[in-house]
């Protein structure tokens, strides 16, 4: 109801402002779920690390 109301009042000042109310600019339990996958892009960006055996392996072949 109070968005509603903020729109109409906005709507006549400016039509275009009569959306701002409107947008919802996301809740603290989004940006928690979202908050593990940045983790993970940070992750799948930063260097590669080969597994031990791999190295033992190049290290054989040298």
């Amino acid at each position: 109801m109070r968005r509603a109301g903020s729109a109409v009042l906005l709507g006549l000042i400016n039509p275009l402002a009569a959306l701002l109310p409107l947008i919802d600019p996301g809740s603290d339990k989004a940006r928690e779920r979202t908050a593990g996958c940045q983790a993970l892009i940070a992750q799948a960006q930063s260097k590669p690390v080969p597994p031990v055996a791999a190295r033992a392996a190049s290290s054989a072949l040298r």
